[in-house]
């Protein structure tokens, strides 16, 4: 008979005959490190994102329109290639970061206001 080894640590295993692991530790480790880098650009995208958000709900009014430099939101570190979401409003295109929507306008200005999320 063969000694069977955990995949993981490589440490001897006993019992059932298509056993592959030692124990949930070894299996859960293995399985994280096999999935770790499917998910990383996922989550340096989902960074991004949160980020920008954070920062376009500092600056969003409670009620109205504020017009904000466009360099202002590249300061604080800001990332205009990341959307979730964009939609046409009053012939205006909307770019959205979750639920809050910007429109840049012709002067390199940032437009906000309180959109309606669709």
């Amino acid at each position: 008979m063969t000694n069977k080894f955990c995949i993981q640590c490589r440490k001897t295993l006993n019992g059932r005959s298509d056993k592959k692991f030692c124990d949930d530790g070894c299996r859960n480790t293995y399985h994280n490190n096999r999935m770790f880098n499917k998910t990383v650009s996922i989550k340096q995208v989902n960074a991004i994102l949160r980020n920008n958000r954070r920062i376009l709900q500092v600056f969003m009014p409670q009620k109205g329109k504020i017009q904000i430099p466009k360099q202002t939101l590249l300061t604080k570190g800001f990332d205009f290639n990341y959307i979730t979401s964009m939609a046409v409003k009053n012939k205006r295109t909307v770019l959205y970061c979750y639920d809050i929507g910007y429109s840049l306008a012709e002067d390199g200005s940032c437009e906000m206001s309180k959109y309606d999320f669709k």
